[in-house]
């Protein structure tokens, strides 16, 4: 399939043409179907129908079927909830829901993967894309992200300032606050964000 793709994409240097991104996304799409049946024919093994599922949701993404992404981690997690790597299908869901905009039920993908997960770290990198999709939603949904960023800056025994997450969630919380009018939270907020993270573009 590799070696398919690359030729479709022809060597003009230009980019591939209309008609040959359609070939692209075709084979994509049967590459990641061949992943799909290599996952089901694979179900007494779970290492293996894992890893073959996931592959399969990769070349979806890559060839840009969002939507048949989405399907087949629902599926997954619908039908093996109890496998390793649900917290980590799950946060993939969310994520792939994310970026179509679909942010509600981005939202419950999250949230499943936080009280469902809670010791997982795909479960604790939830909380950001989570915070994300609140502040999406409006203002009416600040209460939730808030509470979802504390987690990260209060509430957290995984978390410290050396974090990623942890500078993610404070220039957040900045932002929220800002954007609510409530500068005196943000100042604190922001001006620790600035200490922690001098080098931060």
């Amino acid at each position: 399939y590799a070696s398919r793709i690359r030729s479709a994409v022809g060597e003009n240097g230009d980019g591939p043409s209309k008609e040959e991104a359609s070939e692209i996304r075709r084979l994509f799409d049967e590459a990641g179907e061949s992943y799909v049946r290599v996952a089901w024919m694979s179900s007494l093994n779970e290492s293996r129908s894992a890893d073959a599922m996931w592959m399969a949701a990769e070349l979806f993404d890559e060839g840009g079927n969002h939507d048949r992404t989405i399907q087949l981690l629902r599926a997954f997690v619908r039908d093996r909830g109890d496998a390793e790597i649900v917290p980590r299908v799950l946060l993939r869901l969310g994520r792939a829901l994310q970026a179509k905009g679909r942010y509600e039920e981005a939202i419950e993908a999250y949230q499943r993967n936080v009280s469902g997960f809670p010791r997982s770290p795909f479960a604790n990198a939830a909380f950001i894309p989570l915070a994300e999709c609140f502040m999406a939603l409006g203002t009416d949904r600040d209460v939730e992200a808030e509470q979802a960023l504390k987690r990260i800056t209060q509430d957290s025994d995984i978390f410290t300032p050396a974090a990623p997450e942890y500078r993610d969630a404070m220039f957040l919380l900045g932002e929220l606050y800002s954007r609510r009018g409530e500068y005196e939270k943000a100042i604190p907020v922001l001006d620790d964000a600035l200490q922690n993270y001098p080098d931060d573009r």
